[in-house]
């Protein structure tokens, strides 16, 4: 069974929210271990395994280094991104 967790001592679950605004924690009974998933990711919600015992700050930190802004999305959007920095980056050099 797999509960939801919206409140925490350390408030990690809201933390997440500032990494990306689709996260939500659910703590699995069965495997005991806490899950990160996410609203925005097509196909399977799954981010990551929270791989420490409890939920603290070290769960944010490695939510914000493994963080993929790009996967599960929109197929294309990341080309749509890289081609919007280059022509910023063209741009900026016209400035100079």
């Amino acid at each position: 069974m797999r509960v939801r967790i919206t409140d925490d001592v350390f408030f990690i679950a809201s933390r997440l929210k500032e990494v990306d605004p689709t996260y939500y924690v659910v703590y699995d009974t069965e495997k005991r271990r806490y899950e990160v998933h996410s609203d925005g990711q097509r196909g399977n919600t799954l981010c990551f395994v929270v791989p420490f015992g409890r939920l603290d700050a070290r769960t944010v930190e490695y939510a914000r280094r493994t963080r993929n802004p790009y996967f599960g999305k929109a197929k294309g959007g990341w080309r749509r991104d890289r081609a919007l920095r280059e022509v910023m980056r063209a741009d900026m050099k016209e400035d100079i």
